[in-house]
């Protein structure tokens, strides 16, 4: 795919402003058929989770230009499977994408730096490479389901210690049997 010369600055560029508010594409840009990438690039919409693995093998970066979202698993996802990723620097995204080692951030709303990372990417296999195995290791340590639960247990163990006072900052805790 990256063998011949595409200007991805211009095919990104096109691509973002193509999405309406709610962040949903649209359509088909007619840059992606100008540029002749209409056999290779695919707008697929929403796909169903089982399929998502399937997709991504095929994937040489994963370009995440959501604008409000918590944790994005479509990076988690990319990472697993050692696609690098570019996103925007929000949300839940800095803590998958660690920029510079698992892909690379930009301001939100910058689609010019948006489209120079995914250009830097492309032209770059090893820094892809690099950063694809960096993420499948730190999605495989960082984000693994029973880590993630016995996380979430502790949090809330911590928090029932709170409520019942048994902790330091039970001063904060509200006292329930007091009449109105």
């Amino acid at each position: 795919m990256l063998g011949e010369r595409v200007d991805f600055r211009f095919i990104v560029r096109s691509v973002l402003e193509e999405f309406d508010l709610g962040n949903h594409l649209i359509g088909e840009t007619v840059a992606h058929h100008e540029a002749g990438l209409r056999d290779r690039i695919r707008f697929l919409g929403l796909v169903p989770p089982q399929t998502i693995g399937r997709f991504l093998n095929g994937f040489d970066i994963v370009l995440h230009a959501s604008q409000w979202e918590g944790l994005p698993r479509a990076v988690v996802q990319g990472l697993l499977t050692e696609v690098p990723a570019v996103s925007f620097d929000n949300d839940g995204a800095p803590e998958v994408v660690i920029h510079e080692q698992t892909g690379l951030l930009v301001p939100v709303g910058d689609t010019q730096r948006l489209a120079e990372a995914v250009v830097r990417l492309a032209a770059d296999p090893n820094l892809r490479r690099r950063m694809g195995q960096e993420g499948r290791r730190r999605c495989l340590r960082d984000f693994d389901w029973r880590q993630m639960v016995a996380q979430i247990e502790s949090l809330y163990q911590r928090f029932d210690l709170v409520c019942r006072g048994l902790s330091p900052v039970c001063s904060l805790r509200p006292n329930y049997n007091r009449v109105a």
